[in-house]
């Protein structure tokens, strides 16, 4: 797999993430029986890649400009971006402290995951010879 295609990969595993822990933690129907969690999902998936695509592109656009692309940068920018995007959805009143600890988290575990699936983030690639 090529590089370019490796980093649209790790865009659209990151794009799942949200998508299923907010399918997860708050189904839609309000019980968390399978069917309920996989429809939330499926429900949110097209929102979380939005998202990823339009705020965690633009932030990884701009550490890829200050050369800033590490794994702590990822964790960063995941929890930036959560953070924003609870704010954005509870305009003009402001988001709750439930709703901004959900998307931190949820922020923080996708830039793990984005670093984890990120080729130049990958530890083999980079210590080759």
């Amino acid at each position: 797999m090529n590089r370019q295609t490796r980093i649209w990969a790790a865009f659209a595993g990151t794009s799942a993430v949200p998508a299923i822990f907010f399918g997860i933690v708050t189904p839609l129907s309000g019980d968390r029986s399978v069917a309920s969690v996989a429809l939330s999902t499926f429900v949110f998936l097209p929102y979380s890649a939005g998202f990823v695509l339009v705020i965690g592109g633009a932030l990884y656009l701009l550490c890829a400009r200050f050369s800033l692309i590490s794994w702590w940068s990822s964790i960063v920018g995941g929890a930036v971006g959560g953070l924003l995007i609870s704010t954005m959805f509870a305009l003009p009143n402001g988001p709750s402290l439930r709703s901004l600890q959900l998307s931190l988290a949820a922020g923080v575990i996708a830039g793990a995951v984005f670093s984890l699936l990120h080729p130049r983030l990958n530890f083999e690639e980079q210590h080759e010879g």
